[in-house]
């Protein structure tokens, strides 16, 4: 157990743990695999039990390269072998020719459901018997899943090659290889979370820029402020309406009191000319 870092220690000979992520908790987990890798392959349809008895054309195809390899008749199956290695090792192509019983065998290097290629003959009906409408295949990735051993929740994995990766809870971002060909449970995996990681992972909950409580604060007190804004310029809006309702009245007052002075004057005017007839 390291007491600065994240590990992952397993139990079963056929698991390598390859990492532990931010997110895996501190804990036992058990590993079940329901699916197994496996290679994409082709087996030839016809039998080679002395040489081959014509020649023959074989086009390989896999992820965008092209491997074509010459047989000529009279070739062994141990020979078509050879030359088949020899011509995808040229090419780069990630596969390997192999010899099962008295039939030619095509196999991709690595597992996984990405993984496929095709192989195309010149001929039917002889040879390998590959034919011309050609074969392909595609490999599988392991599938699984992981079990806390103290709760029995069940955590989701998803599958790449012989990669399993949890997907959820408290498994997340967990990465294990799997080496086995067969089903079933593969023991446990335990992960320990050291000071340093802890601290690490506490140090990045806190400062993340959208979860992290530091910035649920500073959106509180940015809402804070805007909510003052808003009430501050709501108080505005009002003062202003206020100030033109009383500039209006004192408009319509000042307006009274001109009237009220012209009527005086009208008034005073009259008053003077009859008493002047009098």
């Amino acid at each position: 157990m390291s007491l600065f870092t994240a590990q992952a220690e397993a139990t079963h000979s056929l698991i390598t743990p390859i990492s532990v992520g931010s997110s895996t908790q501190t804990g036992t987990y058990r590993i079940d695999i329901t699916a197994v890798p496996e290679p994409a392959t082709v087996t030839a349809p016809n039998a080679i039990t002395g040489t081959l008895g014509v020649d023959e054309t074989l086009t390989i195809t896999m992820g965008g390269k092209t491997s074509v390899v010459e047989l000529a008749g009279g070739m062994t199956l141990a020979d078509i072998v050879d030359v088949v290695n020899a011509q995808l090792g040229t090419d780069g192509l990630a596969l390997t020719a192999s010899q099962s019983g008295d039939r030619l065998v095509f196999t991709s290097k690595r597992n996984g459901d990405s993984i496929s290629f095709t192989v195309v003959s010149n001929i039917d009906g002889g040879g390998t018997g590959i034919g011309t409408a050609g074969l392909s295949d595609s490999g599988a990735s392991v599938a699984g899943n992981f079990t806390n051993s103290l709760t029995s929740e069940v955590y989701a994995a998803t599958g790449s090659g012989d990669i399993l990766r949890g997907t959820e809870g408290a498994a997340k971002d967990l990465w294990i290889r799997f080496g086995g060909g067969s089903t079933g449970t593969y023991g446990t995996v335990t992960v320990t979370v050291g000071f340093a990681e802890r601290l690490a992972r506490l140090t990045e909950r806190f400062t993340d820029s959208l979860e992290g409580p530091i910035h649920h604060a500073v959106k509180g007190f940015e809402n804070t402020i805007k909510s003052l804004q808003d009430s501050v310029s709501a108080m505005e809006e009002r003062l202003a309406s206020r100030e033109r309702y009383l500039t209006d009245q004192f408009s319509r007052a000042n307006q009274a009191l001109q009237q009220l002075s012209y009527l005086q004057s009208t008034l005073s005017q009259q008053l003077t000319a009859l008493y002047a007839l009098l």
